[in-house]
């Protein structure tokens, strides 16, 4: 009996200064339909990715001005990548606000968002994402119309569901971005949020 074959990806692992991150660009995220997980090692980054083309995800890495470290690629054998994902994944702290994935323990203590990771921007993990949650809680929000342009996973427009606004508006133009922003939606119970999908010159 033949054994059956299983297909190499192959793995990029780089390591990078804390915040550097925020560089990565649109194009490189379009690389990797498989996502990318970060990984907070003291003062660096490890960025841990399975691109298609490894070569094209290289040169749009350069190309994107970020600042490595080093650059570690081998292969692996394919794996369940919705595992991966649960592995490599880790509730975020954000002042008093947890932010954690469906599997993660839940915590009792301050506001808690639950979100489905997938390819969409926003985990949490980003330092404007962080910027903005502390912003935010320095604003009365109750009773207030919020507007979320370029939601992604609409962790902004869910804390703005937390703090008491009325109404939020989330936009996205990607469809990716705006079919997991309402399944984040959905799992928070957030009804109050409305989502489109459009660019910001079509919005009225």
């Amino acid at each position: 009996m033949s054994k059956i074959q299983l297909k190499n990806v192959t793995r990029v692992e780089i390591l990078a200064k804390k915040g550097q991150e925020e560089l990565l660009t649109d194009s490189v995220y379009q690389l990797v339909s498989r996502g990318i997980w970060l990984e907070e090692q003291g003062d660096f980054i490890l960025i841990k990715c399975y691109p298609e083309e490894p070569e094209s995800f290289l040169r749009q890495l350069r190309a994107s001005n970020l600042k490595i470290t080093s650059i570690n690629i081998e292969q692996e054998e394919l794996k369940d990548y919705s595992e991966l994902t649960k592995q490599y994944f880790r509730p975020i702290i954000v002042g008093n606000l947890v932010i954690r994935a469906p599997w993660n323990k839940k915590k009792v203590n301050g506001r808690e968002i639950v979100i489905e990771p997938g390819m969409a921007f926003g985990t949490g993990r980003h330092e404007s994402t962080k910027i903005m949650i502390k912003l935010m809680d320095a604003v009365d929000l109750t009773g207030k119309t919020v507007l979320d342009i370029g939601c992604g996973s609409c962790i902004l427009g869910l804390n703005a569901h937390l703090l008491g606004a009325k109404r939020i508006f989330a936009v996205d133009n990607d469809p990716d971005a705006v079919f997991n922003a309402k399944k984040n939606a959905f799992l928070n119970k957030a009804y109050t949020i409305n989502l489109a999908c459009a660019n910001l010159q079509d919005l009225r």
